[in-house]
């Protein structure tokens, strides 16, 4: 019948994305270079990036690397590619960077769903 014509058409059409030099040919023009809004390179670059209040003092410094480190901690945990490393929602809720009860410890694990 024609319906089982097409879904076996559509279930054989792969597609894939151009590379830079098959774009330009089809097109006929120049990739633009993109700007570079961000000077880092890894979470933790982002992370340190920004700078310390100047007026901070020895305890408030300490605070806040810490609170730096528990979001650094958090980001990697919630943004890993492998989904199987990926944190779930339930396990990213029971981190202190969400739930400020919970004191922060630098080698957190998240507990298995």
């Amino acid at each position: 019948s024609k319906r089982r014509q097409r879904r076996s058409r559509c279930a054989r059409t792969a597609w894939r994305v151009k590379t830079v030099e098959e774009y330009e040919k089809s097109e006929s023009k120049k990739v633009q270079t993109p700007k570079k809004y961000f000077k880092f390179s890894s979470l933790l670059d982002m992370v340190g990036i920004v700078q310390f209040k100047a007026n901070l003092s020895a305890e408030a410094l300490k605070q806040e690397q810490e609170r730096r480190h528990c979001f650094h901690q958090f980001l990697q945990g919630v943004l890993q590619i492998n989904p199987e490393d990926r944190w779930t929602p339930k396990q990213a809720m029971q981190h202190t960077f969400v739930n400020p009860e919970v004191p922060f410890d630098p080698n957190w694990r998240p507990p298995l769903d």
